[in-house]
């Protein structure tokens, strides 16, 4: 396996739930960006046709407006698209919490106690989640060792 490919997959601990997770996130997260644009853009540009109507505007004044009124746009639009990649990565760190360990405990099950090799014990990262389920399985790894002594 190349470097590039391991990177890939460390990435996308388990593609197929990952991807069905972020395909939900980013459904909910760009309806409520789009809502918000387009609410905010109807009510201020239905603002901006009042003050301009019912006012005695000049052309210059009417355009420094509409320049300003853009950049309050293009603005909104910069900080939803910060707020859109700040969950999608929120959302990659979660789902590595818990899906490495979820791939790491069912790995350790499927190898170690296949092979009745009960002396090795799952170890998980710092900020992982399922530890409370992955010492559960070392305690009954530890009870399985001992009564393979026994015996």
């Amino acid at each position: 396996m190349g470097r590039e490919q391991r990177r890939f997959k460390n990435w996308l601990i388990s593609p197929f739930i990952q991807l069905k997770i972020s395909g939900h996130v980013i459904m909910v997260v760009l309806f409520f960006m789009f809502l918000i644009l387009g609410v905010t853009y109807w009510r201020w540009n239905e603002i901006f046709n009042l003050l301009v109507e019912m006012t005695d505007v000049p052309q210059l004044m009417r355009e420094f407006l509409s320049a300003k009124f853009l950049s309050f746009f293009i603005i909104l639009i910069c900080l939803l698209t910060l707020q859109f990649l700040t969950i999608m990565a929120i959302m990659v760190i979660h789902t590595h919490r818990f899906l490495g360990p979820a791939y790491a405990i069912r790995k350790f099950v499927k190898e170690k106690f296949k092979e009745k090799d009960f002396s090795s014990r799952i170890h998980l990262r710092k900020g992982d989640y399922l530890k409370d389920v992955a010492g559960e399985i070392n305690s009954l790894a530890d009870q399985l060792q001992k009564e393979g002594q026994e015996s």
